[in-house]
């Protein structure tokens, strides 16, 4: 019997210190669809070398508690929606996802958890970005966008609601 790695060393009885759980592996969460690499969190698998510019990083679903800046031109996409698939700012005065490349997209999520003043779910600086098929709530701007992009982001069957702050304006939505 091959041994997974991580697995406790015990008998299988709870008793004796074993537990037969840990030789279920766990779901994969984070992917690059590209290269194959599995990682921990979304913003680890921007950094990695191995991700470039193109590249689609798959997400499954779960609450991922991360402030997450997109260096590289790349897809990050849900596997379960919205409804599933979570990316909440671990702290209130940080944005959620911030796109400050060219051509970034998140498609599938719910952003939420920024709320202290003028943060957003979303802060794009990149240009021709996209937020597609998510959810924006609970911020206190739900998507920021430099003036001069406005004309270059696309948000498509998305919903941004219950954020502080929801006017549309120079400074966000």
């Amino acid at each position: 019997v091959e041994r997974l790695a991580g697995c406790h060393e015990g008998d299988g009885q709870i008793a004796n210190g074993g537990d037969l759980l840990p030789l279920i592996p766990k779901a994969i969460q984070v992917k690059n669809l590209q290269t194959g690499i599995v990682y921990t969190t979304i913003q680890d698998a921007i950094n990695d070398n191995a991700t470039q510019d193109g590249d689609t990083i798959i997400v499954g679903p779960g609450t991922y508690e991360e402030s997450i800046t997109t260096w590289k031109s790349v897809i990050i996409e849900s596997t379960s929606g919205p409804e599933e698939t979570i990316i909440r700012s671990p702290q209130a005065d940080k944005y959620a996802i911030t796109f400050s490349e060219d051509q970034s997209k998140i498609w599938g999520f719910t952003i939420t958890g920024s709320t202290a003043q003028d943060t957003a779910g979303v802060r794009v600086l990149g240009d021709y970005c996209s937020v597609i098929d998510s959810t924006v709530t609970g911020n206190y701007h739900g998507i920021i966008v430099e003036e001069n992009l406005w004309s270059h982001v696309n948000i498509e069957n998305s919903t941004i609601f219950g954020s502080t702050r929801s006017s549309l304006s120079s400074s966000g939505v």
